[in-house]
C-alpha cells in the first residue's frame, strides 16, 4: 500500500511538474531582452530560451564525457555478499547501500539566435535536464556476491 502512495505522489508531481514546464512561455532572445526592459516580465521569471549556447568553461559530464553548461549525475549501488553460517545452519548476508546525486553547472553562459544573445547566470537557477544515460549493471562474483549500480546523467 505505501508503495502505491509513493508512486501515486510522484505521478502527480511529475504531471504538475510537466505542466508547469508546458505553460512556461518560450520567446526568441530579442523579444525576451524586450520585455526585461519595459518591465513586462520580472527578473527572475520562468522562461525559456532556445539557441546556441556558448561558455567560456564548458563541463564534461562524468558518464557520458559530453561537454554541456549543467548536469546531473546519480549512481546508486547495492552490494550482496553471503558470509560464513550462523548457528542454525542458514547463510548470512550482508548489504551494503551506497549512493551519490552530484549537480553541477558553470557560473554563467551566453544563448545566441539570430535576435540577440542573452547571459543566463545560473546561481539559485532550476533546469530541466534531459536524461541522455541510465544504465543497470548487475556483477555476481564468487561466493554469491552481487553487486547492482544503477546509473542516470
Amino acid at each position: 500500500m505505501t508503495g502505491a502512495a509513493v508512486l501515486a505522489t510522484f505521478a502527480y508531481w511529475h504531471d504538475r511538474r510537466l505542466a508547469a514546464i508546458q505553460q512556461t512561455p518560450t520567446w526568441p532572445v530579442g523579444e525576451l531582452l524586450d520585455r526585461v526592459r519595459a518591465g513586462l516580465l520580472p527578473i527572475g521569471a520562468a522562461v525559456e530560451v532556445t539557441g546556441t549556447v556558448e561558455t567560456q568553461t564548458p563541463l564534461r559530464a562524468p558518464y557520458s564525457d559530453t561537454a554541456c553548461v549543467a548536469f546531473r549525475y546519480v549512481v546508486h549501488e547495492e552490494r550482496e555478499q553471503v558470509t560464513g553460517q550462523r548457528w542454525d545452519g542458514t547463510a548470512r548476508e550482508i548489504e551494503i547501500n551506497a549512493g551519490d546525486d552530484y549537480v553541477q553547472c558553470v557560473p554563467e553562459f551566453l544563448v545566441r539566435d539570430p535576435s540577440g544573445a542573452i547571459t543566463i547566470v545560473t546561481a539559485n537557477a532550476s533546469f530541466d535536464l534531459p536524461e541522455t544515460i541510465a544504465r543497470y549493471e548487475e556483477i555476481t562474483g564468487l561466493g554469491a556476491s552481487e553487486r547492482e549500480i544503477w546509473r542516470q546523467e
